[in-house]
């Protein structure tokens, strides 16, 4: 039997992580959280704006 005549065998897979979960609806969120990401959001994207294009950001007036 030559080393090219190795039979062949079934290798062994192992499971590294573990079976992927499915991601929650917006609808399932709290109300809370789902008010928190929007306002995050809506920053976020004025923000990017405010820097991509050059104007400066707006700052809200407070009577402290």
């Amino acid at each position: 039997m030559s080393t090219t005549d190795v039979p062949f065998r079934q290798a062994l897979q192992l499971t590294l992580f573990h079976q992927a979960r499915p991601a929650p609806t917006w609808e399932a969120m709290p109300i809370e959280s789902r008010r928190l990401v929007e306002q995050l959001l809506a920053r976020m994207l004025y923000e990017y704006a405010a820097r991509r294009y050059g104007t400066a950001p707006h700052v809200e007036a407070r009577d402290e």
